[in-house]
């Protein structure tokens, strides 16, 4: 079992390396033609209007490379990370962050009370076809689906997913990457506010799990009570996926592979949890939006709000 959990880190380590490397691949390319670019800025005229893509097209002066650089890197500016240590005033800002996720709806304007409203009616629909879809994954559970539930469960387990971002803050911290680092930090803030939530729910509503219920008490809910028992309603590992993908997607944006990449694999959690039989598909419905919209707003969170100009002409 050590083994096992060992080899789960160690590939979600490496899943964050291969972005990480991405990311740091564009840096190095914009600070080296920045480089160039200041060389030959001195020697060339200003042109009359370098905003006009006109202008830059076809030309290979000194000023229109540097300007396009140093566009490029006050665009990259933005994305700064507030928290790149981790240190007490890091690990007070997930209370914080946490109080702000909490009461988030009192700041929601008409159009968030209009999604909130649109994502309720279809959680209520989707809970219409809970038993039928669990009916139909009970009828063709071959071993090749028991294969792909345990193969992606690990990565939506909070136990293997907050050692893996602890050993990318670690890379990040060794490698003097801050945005590594960075990312790390708000990724578990994201993931840690988003398994409280989990627990609240479950502890309110004690739902029954689907591989729970004899046949005269399907889906069952009978909360609030003081303990863990009957805890399916809303999923833990699609929660944790979906925060993680958020985070990570906001992070490296840049890349539009990255992004679709890390919604198949949260979405491969949560369809995992429905075929291994522990959930409905209500609660890794309701699991993907709290991740998501945890992981959205922690990160927003994160971001520096200060515009660091890289030079001025």
């Amino acid at each position: 079992m050590k083994t096992y959990s060992f080899a789960i880190i160690a590939s979600l380590l490496l899943i964050f390396s291969t972005f990480s490397s991405a990311k740091s691949q564009n840096i190095n390319f914009t600070v080296l033609n920045l480089q160039e670019g200041l060389k030959t800025a001195s020697t060339t005229p200003l042109p009359s209007n370098p905003i006009k893509k006109a202008d830059s097209v076809g030309q290979s002066s000194g000023v229109n490379i540097f300007y396009n650089i140093s566009q490029s890197s006050l665009k990259d500016s933005l994305g700064v990370y507030q928290y790149t240590h981790l240190t007490l005033k890091a690990v007070w800002s997930g209370y914080r962050d946490g109080g702000r996720v909490i009461t988030s709806p009192l700041r929601w304007k008409r159009n968030d009370w209009l999604k909130v409203i649109a994502i309720s009616g279809g959680a209520i629909a989707l809970h219409q076809l809970d038993v039928p879809i669990n009916e139909v994954v009970n009828r063709n559970n071959t071993p090749f689906i028991k294969g792909f539930s345990n193969t992606f469960q690990p990565f939506g387990n909070v136990f293997y997913v907050v050692p893996a971002l602890l050993g990318v803050y670690g890379i990040g911290s060794f490698s003097h990457d801050e945005q590594l680092s960075g990312f790390a930090i708000a990724a578990g803030k994201a993931v840690i506010i988003s398994n409280a939530l989990v627990t609240y729910a479950k502890v309110v509503t004690h739902r029954h799990r689907p591989n729970d219920d004899t046949p005269t008490l399907k889906n069952k809910w009978d909360g609030p009570r003081a303990d863990l028992k009957n805890v399916s309603f809303f999923s833990s590992h699609t929660a944790t996926a979906f925060a993680l993908a958020t985070t990570i997607s906001s992070n490296y944006s840049e890349h539009k592979w990255v992004s679709p990449v890390a919604y198949t694999m949260a979405s491969l959690v949560g369809i995992s949890r429905i075929t291994a039989n522990e959930h409905w598909a209500t609660d890794v419905f309701v699991g993907a939006v709290v991740g998501y919209s945890v992981g959205k707003l922690i990160d927003k969170l994160n971001r520096s709000k200060k515009i660091k100009l890289v030079i001025g002409l």
